[in-house]
């Protein structure tokens, strides 16, 4: 009998590992990687938080993604020359709570956008939500270029989360 216990223990132990692996395996392929032919940069490696490393990057904000059914985030950095530009990718736990979350973070004054489910762009910043992933690309200047080069990022990314998602279906 404990011989069972301890065999099931390690297989579900292992199942779960395996789980997580294919998660971060899957965020690093909906990153818009793509730009790096278009001239950008990733300065630094991504970083890979969970429901425990998300306080470290959000800080104070962190209880408010976890409350939503937060899984993981992936956070990468892309420049070129003086532009640069912050991708923030949320892996939620199920549909519903990525739809909660972008109705959570709606903005009265936002532009809505056709990208994903649901997207909206305000200022120097695109949102949407497509399936389990909640996209947030974060420019530091707010000139037309700029939000032309992340709108471009938002298309990359969406297509890359439907072509991981087809996958998944096979």
């Amino acid at each position: 009998m404990k011989k069972l216990i301890l065999f099931l223990t390690l297989i579900s132990f292992f199942g779960l590992f395996a789980e997580y692996s294919f998660s971060d395996d899957v965020l690093t392929r909906v990153l818009p990687y793509q730009m790096k032919a278009e001239g950008f940069t990733t300065p630094y490696p991504y970083r890979i938080y969970d429901d425990q490393s998300l306080y470290g990057y959000l800080d104070g904000g962190a209880p408010f993604y976890l409350e939503r059914g937060f899984a993981k985030l992936i956070h990468e950095e892309y420049v070129a020359g003086k532009d640069s530009v912050i991708v923030d990718i949320y892996l939620m736990k199920d549909e519903k709570s990525t739809t909660d979350l972008f109705q959570a973070l709606k903005r009265k004054e936002s532009q809505v956008l056709r990208l994903g489910k649901e997207g909206q762009e305000a200022g120097n910043q695109i949102e949407f939500y497509q399936n389990t992933y909640f996209v947030r690309i974060t420019a530091f200047k707010m000139d037309q270029k700029t939000k032309s080069t992340i709108m471009r990022m938002a298309e990359v990314t969406s297509k890359n989360i439907s072509a991981v998602l087809y996958e998944s279906k096979k």
